[in-house]
């Protein structure tokens, strides 16, 4: 079975975004060959964003539909961002989104209240809902940290509360981390994957496409999660034909 292959709005650069609105772009993903789009909730600039307008415009187009928020689950002192988690949540069931995409943020065992999220998840519905909260590994020392986030994991599913990952390739690298062994950790958690890679930029590391390399490193990863997992399109896609680009990307990823 082939993977699902979403793009994340962001791939096209907040400005582009902005200029055309979302609904565009997802329109271009599923006439490249995409079968999902992630929407960024950091690029609407509108106060209320056209979420309705959104999700009919994915569901003409038969594009499954993921949301990501810039949220972060536990605040810096290990207590649950409850007002912003649950407005995420209710922004996904909305769009009618298969996957909402978070951060871990802070997690302390024993005083993160796992009883609160699973509390914030039952008033958003999301017990009776086909919609995975997911949290993604990010850039930080907290929530890049595979050892973290495999314990925040299993004590999410000691609690029974339905939490999955995002596992995102390319931010292992800004972490330090080695990605197949924190694919080891945390495949059994993860539905929804990240592609990206770095190069460097002056100095720094900037997100970058995939290399097309077959012996690429970022190949590796592939074998550790099942081929039906949706594989997203998370790197700058720059040039003159945004859609001829997004359809050889949209190969590359589903034949890699």
């Amino acid at each position: 079975m082939k993977p699902s292959i979403f793009i994340a709005a962001s791939v096209y650069g907040a400005e582009l975004v902005q200029q055309h609105g979302q609904a565009y772009f997802a329109e271009m993903a599923a006439r490249s060959g995409a079968t999902g789009f992630e929407v960024r909730r950091e690029l609407f600039l509108e106060e209320e964003p056209p979420l309705d307008e959104l999700r009919e415009v994915m569901e003409d187009n038969g594009l499954r539909c993921a949301i990501s928020a810039s949220v972060e689950i536990w605040s810096p002192e290990g207590d649950l961002n409850e007002e912003q988690l649950f407005q995420t949540l209710v922004e996904g069931k909305q769009l009618g989104a298969a996957f909402v995409k978070t951060t871990l943020g802070t997690y302390v065992p024993g005083r993160s209240d796992l009883k609160a999220l699973r509390g914030c998840l039952e008033k958003a519905d999301y017990l009776n809902l086909p919609i995975l909260l997911t949290v993604e590994n990010d850039q930080s020392s907290h929530g890049g940290n595979p050892q973290i986030l495999r314990g925040f994991f299993d004590d999410c599913a000691e609690e029974r509360i339905p939490v999955s990952m995002t596992f995102d390739v390319g931010n292992w690298l800004w972490a330090g981390e080695d990605i197949c062994k924190a694919a080891e950790i945390l495949a059994e958690y993860v539905v929804y994957v990240h592609f990206k890679w770095s190069e460097e930029r002056n100095g720094l590391k900037a997100a970058a496409p995939l290399p097309a390399d077959e012996h690429a490193e970022w190949r590796d990863v592939l074998p550790y999660f099942p081929e039906n997992l949706p594989r997203v399109i998370e790197f700058p896609i720059i040039g003159e034909d945004l859609e001829r680009l997004t359809r050889e990307y949209t190969q590359q990823l589903e034949l890699a």
